[in-house]
């Protein structure tokens, strides 16, 4: 993989302040940068972090392709060359869950606005990279993306007016919802950026448990 071209940037952002829901006691890294790319740019870290040993086509989603579709990269701005951390957020409803869930109705409708609804898929910082505060960065740089989209009508919907945001998600347009198949693993990092377990664990197959998390207005 090479380092993305400038032609592959939608948006760029240096380092934020420290989100709402930073880890406790965690720093907002420093020399970071986030970067709106193509989805091509997040299968080689995307693959080696959650498919490891697996050809890079085993990382690709359906909906990576979508225009409506929205995928970061995190880079060291003082290290340049590959991005550290990549993040996808998909316009998919979770319409067949692998186990019940408990969580608002928005979030299980086919035919929810693509504003209103985002599933956060891919997430995967290098193993060089962990617990450096990056994966939060990224989580709220790929939030605040999203956000300006739905802002902008990019995504085919009408504008929810939230005025100003924040890269946290903390004023992410009002009637947008976030929701993840997230590994067990990862629920405490998740629950200390705000998001909540509304379902039992459940397995899938050749990754492991995971549980459905949701993000949202309330």
């Amino acid at each position: 993989m090479t380092t993305p071209e400038p032609s592959m940037l939608a948006h760029s952002r240096t380092t934020p302040r420290s989100p709402r829901h930073a880890d406790p006691g965690g720093q907002t890294p420093q020399n970071l940068r986030w970067l709106v790319v193509t989805a091509g740019a997040v299968h080689p870290l995307r693959c080696r972090v959650l498919r490891p040993g697996l050809p890079v086509e085993a990382s690709r989603y359906d909906l990576d392709d979508d225009p409506r579709t929205t995928h970061v990269a995190a880079v060291d701005v003082a290290a340049p060359g590959l991005p550290i951390a990549v993040a996808t957020a998909l316009p998919q409803a979770c319409v067949d869950p692998p186990t019940p869930v408990d969580c608002p109705q928005v979030l299980l409708g086919a035919d929810t606005p693509a504003p209103r609804l985002r599933r956060l898929r891919g997430m995967a910082v290098s193993p060089e990279a962990q617990g450096r505060g990056v994966g939060r960065f990224l989580l709220a740089g790929l939030m605040e993306a999203v956000r300006a989209r739905a802002d902008s009508g990019a995504d085919g919907g009408a504008s929810d007016d939230s005025g100003a945001g924040s890269v946290d998600g903390s004023n992410l347009a009002p009637k947008t919802w976030w929701w993840a198949n997230a590994r067990t693993s990862a629920v405490g990092f998740y629950t200390r950026q705000g998001w909540r377990v509304v379902s039992a664990e459940f397995e899938i197959a050749g990754v492991g448990p995971h549980v459905v998390m949701v993000f949202g207005p309330g």
